[in-house]
């Protein structure tokens, strides 16, 4: 069983799709997730004071102490997309970075991946010389 998390309370602008197609960015904002990694509480904020935090963690039933607040800005060009997001690439897919399309995985792969991927292959080996002395 994995280790218990520490309940965190992040605040900021939150990005999120709850549906196919659908948008939703809630500005002034904070979410709770408890020690098990799971958003239990989404609630607007009026400012990132620490009143305001510590009043909302008390309606949420969390107290005033045993969770870490993680702020992000309240304004500009940043903000929190909960989620699981995988970020790695493989070395042999970075020219394909960025080419997206309405397929599936098996399609995008056998069109674009596997073709690329076959294309780096090492040349075959040369073949031993058989010389002999005179």
């Amino acid at each position: 069983m994995p280790p218990k998390l520490q309940k965190t309370i992040y605040t900021g602008t939150f990005l999120s799709t709850p549906s196919l197609g659908h948008l939703q960015i809630l500005e002034h904002h904070a979410v709770g997730v408890d020690e098990d990694g799971i958003i239990r509480h989404i609630s607007s904020l009026l400012d990132q004071s620490n009143e305001s935090i510590y009043a909302l963690a008390e309606i949420w039933g969390w107290g005033t102490k045993g969770y870490t607040v993680m702020e992000g800005a309240i304004e500009g060009n940043s903000w929190w997309f909960p989620g699981f997001v995988d970020t790695h690439i493989h070395a042999s897919q970075y020219p394909n970075t960025g080419i997206i399309g309405k397929t599936t995985l098996l399609d995008w792969l056998s069109t674009y991946t596997f073709p690329l991927e076959s294309s780096l292959s090492l040349p075959p080996p040369k073949p031993a010389s058989s010389t002999q002395p005179a």
